[in-house]
């Protein structure tokens, strides 16, 4: 099989969990320093153009690679290759499956303007939701301040053509406000209430109108703050009436395959935030848990009965390598101290986004993000030459006439 989106640590995921059921996983990746190209559970690495850039030659690309391989499996690995995926699913030949649902399925479930309506009538809690835009702004919220801004979709296309990743970030004030949206390519975001509270996820396998399997984790620590993603979670026994009401909103969708929901937990409800279709970050928990989501989905799309225990172990941890280091240090500044400092603490059973004894190579990747991220912090704090020039100093020494 072939599986894009090795640059992303979802990707990463996948590999090491179809590995570990006996299949031969190829990575294809547009950047060879991916975490999945330097995996030994990558049986090959194949070089395709980025699909944010260029779908169409993305498509091409694999179609090749299926083909040379040969794969019986194409999985897209973040948005902008489900996107094209699903769009170019009729150029692969008979014989590969191509695990995308259909355009508009597709259009439905990455629409976050669409999830809260959709949301609501699965019976989920969904934060109060305005559609806003720059022209709009003057109008007002009917909440206040902080809020949470989100571009309507995860991936927009920029005036080049060229798609880029948006997070949600939070806003204080009008004027941040006003910036997050100016800094969105269409202008346009849906605003809600900013509610504190641990993170909570939901991620399995949906098939056919059933839920095949599912795993309930909850995040103590994100990263970047106030809007930012698990650094630190663990499973949790499962909500069944949560769970009901997420194949509820699946249904409606008409999702068939692997996903991933995150709520925030506030107030003593559960609201629902976003929804991730494709594979995602956090996704080693699950296989370390006991449902290895992968390869259920492997064994759906080729027709067989899925090997799934609907059962997980609860208890097990997750540390996001990178991020959980920032979220730690965070907290030892602002506090509470005690806790971050009890954060640094291994524990068992905990499975790491990219450490593995068993696969230490993906490392080489954190260490050059790391590496870059420093440098450029470095460049920033050193002044110009013209600054250096500009910035008033001791006059030279003048002998009076």
């Amino acid at each position: 099989m072939l599986v894009s989106g090795g640059e992303t640590l979802g990707g990463l995921a996948a590999v090491r969990a179809l590995r570990a059921v006996g299949h031969q996983p190829w990575v294809a990746v547009h950047d060879p320093r991916g975490y999945a190209a330097r995996s030994r559970a990558a049986a090959g690495v194949v070089r395709v153009p980025d699909p944010s850039e260029d779908g169409p030659s993305f498509v091409r690309a694999l179609v090749d690679a299926a083909a040379a391989i040969p794969a019986s499996i194409v999985m897209p690995g973040n948005e902008p290759a489900l996107v094209a995926l699903a769009a170019g699913a009729d150029r692969f030949p008979p014989g590969v499956v191509v695990a995308a649902c259909p355009p508009d399925v597709v259009e439905r479930a990455i629409d976050k303007a669409q999830l809260a309506n959709l949301a609501a009538d699965a019976g989920l809690t969904v934060p109060s939701t305005a559609h806003l835009s720059l022209s709009t702004f003057a109008r007002g919220l009917p909440f206040p301040y902080p809020v949470v801004v989100k571009p309507v979709r995860s991936d927009l296309e920029g005036p080049g053509g060229a798609s880029r990743h948006y997070s949600a970030r939070r806003a204080e004030s009008p004027d941040d406000l006003r910036e997050a949206l100016a800094a969105l390519p269409n202008a346009r975001a849906l605003v809600q209430p900013f509610l504190p509270g641990p993170i909570g996820s939901l991620a399995g396998v949906f098939w056919q109108g059933e839920m095949v399997v599912v795993v309930q984790s909850r995040g103590d620590r994100i990263w970047p703050p106030h809007c930012g993603s698990m650094t630190w979670a663990v499973t949790v026994p499962l909500d069944e009436r949560l769970s009901s009401r997420m194949g509820h909103l699946l249904r409606a969708i008409g999702w068939n395959g692997l996903f991933q929901a995150d709520f925030v937990e506030h107030a003593g409800r559960c609201f629902l935030i976003d929804l991730n279709p494709r594979l995602y970050t956090s996704m080693a928990i699950t296989t370390h848990a006991g449902a290895n989501l992968p390869a259920i989905w492997v064994d759906l799309l080729r027709g067989a009965p899925p090997r799934v225990d609907r059962r997980y172990a609860v208890g097990v941890g997750y540390r996001h390598d990178e991020d959980d280091i920032r979220a730690l240090f965070r907290m030892f500044v602002h506090g509470p101290r005690i806790a971050a400092l009890r954060g640094l603490v291994p524990r068992r059973r905990t499975v790491h986004a990219v450490f593995s004894i068993r696969d230490p190579m993906p490392l080489l990747t954190s260490a050059g993000k790391l590496f870059r991220l420093a440098s450029a912090r470095l460049r920033r704090a050193q002044p110009t030459r013209a600054e250096i020039l500009q910035k008033p100093g001791p006059q030279p020494y003048r002998r009076k006439t």
